[in-house]
């Protein structure tokens, strides 16, 4: 920030904070009549100002605490959770089709619910607090986008799949043959029982 102050042609600003308090961050300056002026003059908010010095040694750098902007820079926008909810939970659900029964259907929802929330995670990628959720929607749209392709791509199966009816050459239609044991009081018999249908 201090480094925009000065280029606004307001070195006389950075001056006085380099001279009484160095290294301060924006939310602690809220006091400063002439830093407070300026932001109103170019439009911005402490709290966004917070947001745009970046943090140094790790010190928290985006949250004025107690203000009314007070930020959470690890909370997820509500809206955009809701959303991500449904893009994942259609992205994973076709998957799920598309890897089990595989259909052009299944493959056409299948991509455009993974292109939904691909472009639904790209367009949170840099949010501070939407990250997480961001690439778990990439991954899934991802996914999502791979199964729809192998559906759209699977080949149709052509053969007719007519029940077999026996032939009328044919003796004996249907054979099993198992593994028996008989059991009596006297012994115990092993072997095998074969069922014949004609």
């Amino acid at each position: 920030m201090a480094y925009l102050i000065d280029r606004s042609g307001r070195s006389d600003i950075v001056d006085h904070v380099a001279g009484t308090r160095n290294n301060a961050y924006i939310r602690e300056l809220v006091d400063d009549r002439n830093l407070v002026r300026w932001l109103d003059t170019w439009g911005l908010s402490a709290a966004e100002a917070a947001r745009i010095q970046p943090a140094y040694d790790g010190s928290p750098c985006c949250s004025l605490p107690g203000g009314p902007n007070e930020t959470n820079s690890s909370r997820v926008d509500g809206d955009y959770a809701l959303l991500s909810m449904g893009l994942g939970g259609s992205s994973l659900g076709t998957l799920g089709f598309n890897l089990f029964s595989p259909s052009r259907t299944s493959g056409a929802a299948g991509v455009l619910a993974g292109t939904a929330a691909i472009i639904a995670g790209m367009a949170h990628a840099d949010d501070l607090g939407d990250r997480r959720v961001a690439r778990a929607n990439i991954v899934a749209g991802s996914l999502a986008m791979i199964g729809g392709l192998r559906g759209l791509l699977r080949k149709p199966d052509t053969r007719a799949q007519a029940p077999t009816s026996p032939s009328k050459q044919t003796l004996v239609s249907e054979t099993r043959l198992t593994p028996d044991v008989i059991l009596s009081p006297n012994e115990t018999r092993i072997g095998l029982r074969m069922q014949a249908r004609f």
